[in-house]
């Protein structure tokens, strides 16, 4: 992902918009990530990802995301 953006839609229902934040604090050190709404969605950009990591964090962001969530 390196010189490339990826985008994360988490759907407003499910996912509650601090455990997203927390997400992405925890994560900050592997690359840099920004946030923002629509009416249905949480989007989250990600960038700068670091080389080593490029293949997996969508898919580790979004499983850490969802893990915070209390149910």
């Amino acid at each position: 992902m390196k010189g490339k953006t990826a985008a994360i839609k988490f759907n407003k229902k499910i996912y509650p918009a601090k455990e997203i934040q927390k997400a992405i604090a925890d994560f900050k050190q592997l690359a840099s990530f920004s946030l923002s709404e629509n009416k249905s969605y949480r989007i989250v950009k990600i960038s700068d990802v670091m080389a080593q990591e490029d293949k997996l964090i969508g898919n580790e962001f979004s499983n850490y995301a969802l893990s915070l969530i209390k149910h």
